[in-house]
């Protein structure tokens, strides 16, 4: 009888130390978690500095190549759709500035309207 109960106290105790090691197993994955979650936030908050940054060299970058003797606006038609307005801007900002690396120089006004007009913004 005495060794049934001693079974019985040993399986009792072995479930307990099962379920001290899995707490301690799971502490260790919730902190591994949020150790993941904090380094997922700052690249997150890091990619948005760096697009933020980007777009605003990207724009001084268009300014400094554009020569802006001729007031004349630009003539476009602006898409109301975030994704197509950033692809414009982009596919106009890339042209301006290789055009001025390429022919050492500021690009025109005009051009840059000529370039929307063929972009079909126009």
């Amino acid at each position: 009888m005495a060794s049934l109960a001693d079974s019985e106290r040993i399986s009792e105790l072995s479930r307990m130390e099962d379920i001290c090691r899995m707490d301690a197993e799971t502490m260790a994955l919730e902190k591994q978690l949020m150790d993941l979650k904090e380094q997922l936030r700052r690249v997150d908050e890091a990619h948005a500095l760096k697009t933020k940054k980007f777009r605003e060299l990207k724009k001084r970058m268009l300014h400094a190549s554009v020569h802006l003797s001729c007031h004349r606006d630009i003539p476009a038609n602006v898409p109301n759709d975030i994704e197509d307005q950033a692809e414009f801007e982009e596919t106009l900002l890339d042209w301006v500035v290789d055009q001025s690396f390429e022919l050492d120089r500021k690009v025109a006004v005009d051009e840059i309207a000529a370039v929307v007009v063929k972009l079909g913004y126009y």
